[in-house]
């Protein structure tokens, strides 16, 4: 009897894991607005490149997001985005100034660190405040 048990015993077939996994790497079929069974909220996934399609189905395995967002730029995706941010509370118009928005964030946010903020600009006198001639630099 013990020798029956230990024969019908499950062991992982090779074949069938092999199947599994080139099947990941395969395009979904017949889902237009998912990708890996995550909702497209935005954007068209079939426009990007068979190298940036599979980065993004890579990472919705990995991180198992609610929904995707793919940026396009446009004029409607900045409004889309601005309404969005705006009924959640996390951007609020300055009514000075006219499209300039406040935006408020986590401060426990690791972002936020010196040490890990990056401002990319053309030239590095737009990053840095220079003085002026009468003025010494740390004084004000």
């Amino acid at each position: 009897m013990p020798d029956v048990i230990e024969k019908n015993q499950y062991t992982p077939c090779a074949a069938s894991v092999s199947r599994y996994a080139k099947s990941l790497s395969q395009p979904n079929v017949g889902l237009y607005d998912h990708l890996r069974g995550v909702n497209v909220s935005y954007g068209n996934i079939h426009a990007l490149t068979p190298k940036i399609r599979a980065y993004v189905e890579e990472n919705v395995s990995l991180c198992e997001p609610d929904s995707i967002h793919i940026c396009d730029g446009s004029e409607a995706e900045n409004n889309y985005l601005l309404r969005l941010m705006l009924r959640q509370g996390t951007i609020e118009p300055l009514l000075k100034y006219e499209n300039c928005w406040l935006a408020r964030t986590n401060p426990a946010d690791v972002a936020r660190v010196e040490s890990r903020t990056f401002i990319c600009t053309e030239e590095r006198r737009e990053t840095i405040p220079t003085p002026k001639t009468w003025s010494e630099r740390y004084t004000w």
